[in-house]
């Protein structure tokens, strides 16, 4: 009767011991499968520190509040709109006591005041605005802006049959133009005309630089004096992260002109929005946002457009510039039909031939290098000098 009993009891330890067996195979199981509810990486337990475990949860955090602007825009909804003294010409900026222009050549920082640089001509005027967006607008903002993105970088890459004859005079093909990007603003608006161009050059600024130019609002309109009349930032959206203007996104309103009163100016409503791309490269995109302004007759429509800045080296960028806008354009005086046709009055050529222009001209003020004295060894008087400068 004992060795009986033992043999029941030896054996319901060895049942209890198989069950805990296989519930630790199940444990071992779960945690091998696991993954970090923050990052959703493999948790590795035991076999990295607690400080190396938060620093990789904090670039997880990071990258994903980068890529996704929509989450940037949300931290902003409902908080006071930030105020610009917002200056429409350089003329005004010495008015306000402010330089015309800070910006650094060749990876150095440089800042410069007067009109030895730019030198502006034409008046202030009455600046253009719109109203400024209601909370239940800013997620539609942000929608179009993300998709606008998407689709400047992709014109900006693709070549055929996207544009036809690239890197000559390249015009957009509006049927694969359709085809591929059937999101954004939609069908083109009964009575305007699409104008479309792409060009690209290298020119003598950092990145950083560009970028800076082109979402200061002053800078913007100094250094594209003679494209852009007035311009105005109408509300920030979102100032970027990491203190830059990665994710930075901005509503403005910006009068383009020829100098010409035969060539009437367009009068544009957009977001600004800008961003790193994956490959380190900075976009910069417009889109127009003229559907949420009331009352407007619709003259001047600008899809994605903008710039893709990429680096190179020695303090050069390379930039791929893309204009593409819906227009009225039956005021231009006929005299002028040909250059506006061409795309050289507001076209993709002139921005980037005005922004080589600007660069050329700023990295020559700055250049250290300027001789002293001529072929003789005589000491150069301060006019020949100033000269030099201009």
């Amino acid at each position: 009767m004992k060795n009986q009993h033992e043999r029941q009891e030896n054996s319901q330890l060895r049942a209890e011991n198989e069950k805990l067996r296989a519930e630790n195979m199940r444990y071992k199981e779960a945690l091998s499968s696991a993954s970090c509810p923050n990052c959703g990486g493999p948790a590795a337990l035991g076999e990295m520190s607690f400080d190396e475990h938060h620093l990789r949860v904090e670039n997880a955090r990071l990258r994903e509040e980068i890529d996704r602007i929509s989450a940037i825009a949300a931290k902003y909804v409902g908080k006071p709109v930030v105020s610009f003294p917002v200056l429409s010409s350089p003329l005004a900026a010495a008015r306000a006591g402010a330089s015309p222009l800070d910006l650094g050549v060749a990876g150095g920082a440089a800042a410069y005041a007067g009109d030895i640089v730019f030198g502006g001509a034409g008046g202030v005027g009455e600046l253009i605005r719109g109203a400024v967006q209601s909370d239940a607008d800013k997620p539609m903002i942000v929608e179009l802006a993300v998709a606008a993105m998407e689709e400047l970088v992709r014109m900006a890459q693709l070549d055929e049959p996207l544009w036809n004859a690239p890197g000559l005079d390249e015009t957009l093909n509006e049927e694969e133009y359709a085809r591929m990007f059937p999101r954004g603003l939609g069908p083109k608006q009964y009575g305007l005309k699409s104008e479309a161009s792409r060009d690209s050059a290298v020119v003598i600024m950092t990145h950083a630089n560009l970028v800076e130019i082109l979402m200061d609002v002053n800078q913007y309109a100094t250094v594209f004096s003679s494209i852009v009349s007035r311009a105005a930032t109408l509300e920030v959206l979102s100032t970027g992260v990491a203190g830059n203007y990665n994710g930075a996104l901005q509503v403005m309103s910006v009068e383009f002109q020829v100098p010409s009163p035969l060539v009437p100016t367009r009068e544009s409503y957009f977001v600004r929005y800008c961003k790193q791309t994956s490959d380190g490269s900075w976009a910069v995109v417009d889109v127009s946002l003229d559907s949420l302004r009331p009352s407007s007759v619709l003259k001047c429509r600008r899809r994605p457009s903008g710039c893709l800045i990429q680096e190179m080296p020695n303090g050069y960028s390379k930039v791929t510039w893309v204009e593409h806008v819906e227009v009225d354009d039956r005021s231009v005086h006929n005299i002028y039909k040909l250059l506006v046709n061409s795309g050289l009055a507001f076209g993709a050529r002139r921005w980037v031939g005005t922004l080589d222009r600007q660069c050329e001209r700023l990295a020559s003020v700055m250049a250290s290098n300027i001789p002293t004295s001529d072929i003789g060894g005589n000491k150069l008087p301060i006019t020949c000098k100033v000269v030099m400068h201009l």
